[in-house]
């Protein structure tokens, strides 16, 4: 298994994940698994602060730059807000890597993940939809939790 394959597998607890996703990896590929897993930062409704930082998609948002001072595409505001954290993570491997990751530890892992090489207006659908996934999930939460 490659690294890449392994980093994708990180939307799961090594502890919890189906014994089919992990049962090619070698003891040593595990413990790295774990490892990079506690590296990896959660943020609380994703795809709503996106939308909060972007007044909607309609500004400081354009998929054909990670990074271009407050303007970010979709990646890159998933690193952005996870912090520090997820610009080290940016840093050693890339922006959809590390977003990738990021949205993997936050979002139920049955949720899809964003296409990163979208046009404007389908991430922008995307991420309105996904948004609306959170508002619902949170309104099915019982109270305090």
């Amino acid at each position: 298994m490659t690294d890449q394959e392994l980093l994708e597998l990180l939307g799961t607890d090594p502890s919890d994940a189906s014994r089919a996703q992990l049962s090619g990896l070698s003891r040593d590929q595990l413990s790295w698994l774990e490892e990079i897993q506690k590296t990896v930062p959660v943020i609380e409704n994703p795809y709503t602060k996106i939308l909060q930082s972007t007044d909607n998609c309609a500004v400081n948002f354009d998929m054909e730059r990670w990074h271009c001072n407050t303007t970010h595409c979709a990646a890159g505001w998933i690193v952005v807000h996870a912090g520090e954290d997820g610009e080290a993570l940016e840093e050693k491997y890339d922006t959809p890597t590390a977003a990738r990751m990021i949205l993997r530890k936050s979002c139920p892992a049955d949720w899809p993940l964003p296409n990163f090489y979208a046009s404007n207006e389908a991430a922008a659908a995307f991420i309105h939809k996904m948004a609306k996934m959170e508002d619902d999930a949170n309104s099915a939460k019982p109270s305090g939790a």
